[in-house]
């Protein structure tokens, strides 16, 4: 589904743009496996910026929840977005991850399989 797997990536690529204030944010599409009939394909949005604490990780998915009451003050948002793109991928068979370290940015992940034509 085209309009999901865009409405994942916008979301992922928002906020990383959304807390780097200085540095980078990079998009990578790797293949993971494949067969004659499918393929399953990881994207990662890396950045530069703030970075997410580790405690802070294991909640990012949840609705409502952001880092912390600065960073909504400072950046807005209401914390639904990334718990959609996980209902998202969830929708269309796949995964969501991330990894961060605080002060050295983060990369979030989603792989996905994909049909081949015929």
């Amino acid at each position: 589904d085209e309009a999901r797997v865009e409405g994942i990536l916008l979301n992922l690529v928002h906020n990383a743009v959304k807390f780097t204030e200085h540095g980078s944010v990079t998009i990578d599409a790797d293949v993971l496996s494949q067969t004659s009939s499918s393929v399953v394909v990881r994207v990662s949005v890396s950045d530069t910026g703030i970075g997410i604490s580790e405690a802070t990780q294991k909640l990012l998915f949840e609705p409502f929840v952001q880092a912390e009451g600065s960073t909504t003050r400072k950046y807005g948002g209401t914390g639904l977005g990334l718990s959609i793109a996980k209902r998202l991928v969830q929708l269309l068979s796949g995964e969501i991850g991330m990894t961060s370290a605080e002060g050295k940015g983060s990369t979030f992940w989603f792989s996905l399989p994909f049909e081949l034509p015929e």
